[in-house]
């Protein structure tokens, strides 16, 4: 299984950070809730929780993963933690965002 993840509006000042999520594999259904499994940590300390997720379905999946901007201001660097996916025990993700 092959993970690829973007963001999509890193400093825009929109109200949310929107993440590009891919999602690939030839042995199982992809039909994860990414917003119960993940969760964006922050160098500050901060832990959120997604507010929004666009559920996909299948063996490729494109979807966006969306956090509340307004938590993790001032964050010079982002971690996504994915928890639990398909029996891994989890993905991890960072961004600097200096």
């Amino acid at each position: 299984m092959t993970f690829a993840i973007k963001p999509i509006n890193l400093g825009s000042g929109a109200s949310t950070l929107d993440l590009d999520v891919s999602m690939n594999t030839h042995s199982v259904e992809l039909n994860f809730d990414l917003k119960q499994l993940a969760v964006l940590k922050t160098d500050t300390g901060a832990e959120v929780k997604p507010s929004a997720y666009q559920v996909g379905s299948g063996h490729q999946v494109e979807s966006k993963l969306s956090f509340p901007a307004d938590k993790i201001g001032g964050a010079r660097m982002l971690t996504l933690i994915l928890t639990k996916v398909s029996g891994i025990a989890g993905r991890t993700f960072t961004w600097n965002l200096q």
